[in-house]
C-alpha cells in the first residue's frame, strides 16, 4: 500500500486520514478570592474569604471558556510572537447567578502579558499580576492574582 503525506493528511489508497498537530496549551496560574458582605448594627463591611488556587489550561491561539464555581472566565488571545515568546491575552470574568447558574454578569477584564516558557508539551506564562474588581457601588467583589513571577515557584495550582 503506497502512502503519501500531503498537507497534513495521510492518503492510503482512496481513504484520507486527517493528521492534525497537537494544539499548544498555555498554563496560567490563577488565585481567586471573593468577598462576603457582613452587616452588624447597621454597619456593613466586606471580608475576604479564603483564596482558591487554580491552574488555567488555555489554548494558545483560540478563545477558551472556563467555569469555576460561581465564575465564568473567557480567555481571548491577543498576540503571540513565536520568536520572542511574548504572549498577550485578555481574561474576562463573569459572575454566575440563578438556580442553574444560567444568568451571568460581567465583572471585569484583565489584560495579561508575559513571556511563555516551554515545559514538556505546553507553555507556562511567566508573569505576575493583581486586580481587584468592585461592584457598581464600589464594594469589593473579586480579588484576582495571576501568576508566575520570573523563576519563582508556582503561585497557584489547582488543589
Amino acid at each position: 500500500m503506497n502512502k503519501l503525506l500531503l498537507a497534513g493528511c495521510i492518503v492510503a489508497g482512496s481513504l484520507a486520514y486527517g493528521v492534525l498537530p497537537a494544539e499548544k496549551k498555555v498554563r496560567i496560574a490563577l488565585t481567586l478570592a471573593t468577598f462576603q458582605k457582613q452587616t452588624v448594627k447597621k454597619k456593613t463591611s466586606y471580608h475576604k474569604l479564603p483564596a482558591q488556587k487554580y491552574t488555567l489550561r488555555v489554548a494558545l491561539e483560540r478563545s477558551n471558556h472556563i467555569y469555576l464555581d460561581d465564575w465564568h472566565i473567557v480567555s481571548e488571545p491577543l498576540s503571540w510572537s513565536r520568536y520572542t515568546g511574548k504572549y498577550k491575552t485578555s481574561l474576562m470574568f463573569y459572575r454566575r447567578f440563578g438556580k442553574n447558574k444560567d444568568i451571568e454578569e460581567k465583572v471585569g477584564t484583565i489584560l495579561v502579558g508575559g513571556v511563555l516558557k516551554p515545559f514538556k508539551q505546553f507553555y507556562v506564562l511567566q508573569n505576575h499580576q493583581h486586580a481587584l474588581f468592585k461592584d457598581k457601588k464600589g464594594n469589593p467583589l473579586l480579588n484576582v492574582m495571576l501568576g508566575f513571577s520570573g523563576d519563582r515557584q508556582r503561585i497557584a495550582k489547582k488543589q
